[in-house]
């Protein structure tokens, strides 16, 4: 037995041992497809800029926190460079987009305790979404596709606590198609097992609606999420408070009343926000 134990040490399964399904799971290739998938539907294909970041992203060893300040500073610098005033608008735009996906893969290998790559992230996110990617000739489809799948595989909270400003430029005619790309997402992911990032799907839904003033989508996305993402709804309904429309606000609670981890903070919420219970939508005074 001694003998068997130590070959088998020695002998570990290693990648050889693992089929080209093991290694390309749905979700890597989902991620990847997030990442990179959109790129040649791009009038200037971000792949150009990426291969500027390449070498400073894709390391093989891990960035220690304290490494990070040097490591984020080049990257800034590197960005500055070759954000230049000869860079042509599609070319603004392939830039930062590809920017977009080297963070992703720089912050793969490093540890961020510091917050200085999402710092980075954040910035770079915030330049991409105020340029105007309709004068460029980005497809409406190509675009907002590529934003609905970067959102639901955003794994490090980028854009926590202003979840709607990808979509606050999303027109009428933009909805829509909004909408069914987030659905598509959720059913494709759902159908893989993916359910957390099948669940971010769904969240969208709200943040877009809120975003959009859809107010009349509220009660049947908050059907959807039920209590189990508290956040979303709670935004929903805040939304309709600030609007005027108290009763939507209740209606909105009252929707996701059901059985889920953040049900009884749901509740709470709604009693202190609207003075009503969402279980019986029995109209409370609250006493102060």
């Amino acid at each position: 037995m001694a003998k068997a134990r130590n070959k088998m040490a020695r002998h570990s399964i290693d990648g050889r041992a693992l089929t080209d399904a093991m290694i390309d799971t749905p979700r890597v290739r989902l991620q990847r497809r997030a990442r990179y998938g959109s790129w040649d539907a791009f009038p200037v294909s971000p792949a150009t800029s990426y291969d500027r970041f390449r070498a400073a992203v894709e390391v093989k060893s891990f960035i220690t926190k304290g490494r990070t300040f040097s490591k984020v500073q080049q990257l800034s610098d590197r960005l500055e460079r070759l954000d230049g005033p000869r860079r042509s608008p599609p070319e603004r735009v392939a830039l930062y987009r590809a920017f977009h996906t080297a963070g992703l893969e720089f912050a793969d290998r490093a540890d961020d305790s510091y917050g200085v790559i999402g710092e980075l992230r954040s910035d770079a996110w915030e330049t991409y979404l105020g340029l105007d990617w309709e004068a460029v000739g980005v497809p409406a489809d190509v675009y907002w596709r590529d934003i609905c799948e970067l959102v639901v595989w955003e794994p490090y909270g980028l854009g926590f606590q202003s979840e709607t400003r990808p979509f606050v430029h999303a027109g009428a005619v933009h909805t829509p198609v909004i909408v069914a790309h987030l659905r598509d997402l959720d059913a494709q992911l759902r159908a893989l097992h993916l359910t957390y990032q099948a669940d971010e799907a769904r969240q969208q839904l709200a943040w877009l609606h809120i975003a959009t003033r859809k107010f009349d989508r509220f009660v049947e996305t908050a059907t959807l999420l039920g209590s189990d993402h508290w956040r979303p709804v709670d935004a929903m309904a805040r939304a309709a408070l600030d609007a005027g429309d108290r009763d939507l606000a209740v209606a909105v609670f009252a929707a996701a009343d059901q059985p889920g981890w953040h049900r009884d903070h749901l509740r709470r919420r709604c009693r202190d926000l609207t003075g009503a219970d969402p279980a019986g939508n029995t109209r409370l005074r609250v006493v102060r």
